[in-house]
């Protein structure tokens, strides 16, 4: 597992990437560039299934934000499922990425395990 400034970051014996975000963090452009760096490495380079767990309190600047929206539409990207905490951030979740378009799957969940049979579905 390795541990950036925002995230832990690893790949399960499924080559499942998690990104767990940590609680009380401001994710800065410096800080999406370092977690997008970890990733890759830890991937290889190769396409990726990712499980991203969001239910931590956390603040994303705009230009973090614009750059993981940009990172986020690589061809890189098998599948995304996002584990939030409640069902009102699920569908808020689920509107904004409906307005980003992605090039892959993207689901919301509010369950870790019901999110990674969704991603398990992918290999």
């Amino acid at each position: 597992m390795e541990k950036t400034r925002t995230c832990e970051i690893f790949v399960d014996e499924f080559e499942i990437l998690h990104i767990r975000i940590l609680g009380g963090v401001i994710i800065d452009l410096e800080d999406a560039a370092d977690n997008f760096l970890v990733a890759r490495h830890l991937t290889k380079g190769k396409p990726f299934l990712k499980l991203v767990d969001a239910r931590k309190i956390f603040k994303i600047k705009k230009d973090a934000r614009v750059f993981v929206e940009r990172e986020n539409n690589s061809d890189k990207h098998i599948a995304k499922a996002i584990v939030v905490g409640s069902f009102i951030s699920r569908y808020l979740n689920q509107f904004f990425l409906s307005l980003q378009n992605p090039k892959f799957p993207v689901k919301t969940f509010t369950s870790e395990q019901e999110a990674l049979k969704w991603l398990k579905s992918f290999l």
